[in-house]
């Protein structure tokens, strides 16, 4: 790990210059992030929910997409530049997101369970609820993280209900 690594941390939008960063991000590692479709990325950014690590030198390092679904947010990816893993860039930006979404109900993620970054997930205070067959060619199952942000109230919850 590199000593002090110095970042901005900010969310972006379709006219952001890092947006093709975060796709070409994204496309390197999708064999680890799953499928994004064509248009995925802009959807994200339309909606201002992608957030980049951008280092001294402009360069985007690293991104963290999300959506809002309930009250909930749900990470879709999170993804740093392979040659700058391990100096906390994955940390900055999930706290990031935590301050932006501390008024939600908490934070959740689906992933797959036999790689390593489930510690992170952990690390973070995360914790494991339930798993699924993944759609992956190996059904490698995934796993659902889920880290509370406050407790629903019980009307809240009969809101959210579908008749």
């Amino acid at each position: 790990m590199t000593g002090k690594t110095q970042l901005e941390i900010n969310r972006i939008d379709l006219n952001s210059e890092h947006l093709k960063t975060v796709i070409a991000l994204g496309r390197r590692n999708s064999s680890r992030l799953g499928y994004m479709p064509d248009g995925g990325f802009d959807d994200y950014a339309a909606r201002r929910q992608i957030i980049v690590a951008v280092d001294s030198k402009e360069q985007c390092v690293g991104y963290l997409m999300y959506r809002i679904v309930n009250q909930q947010v749900r990470i879709v990816h999170l993804c740093v530049d392979k040659n700058r893993r391990g100096e906390g860039i994955a940390k900055k930006l999930f706290s990031y997101l935590r301050t932006e979404t501390k008024d939600l109900y908490g934070i959740g993620l689906w992933c797959r369970r036999d790689y390593p970054i489930n510690g992170m997930w952990h690390s973070f205070g995360f914790v494991p609820q339930t798993e699924k067959p993944g759609n992956n060619q190996d059904r490698q199952p995934l796993t659902f993280w889920w880290l509370c942000n406050k407790v629903p109230s019980l009307i809240s919850i009969l809101d959210q209900q579908k008749f």
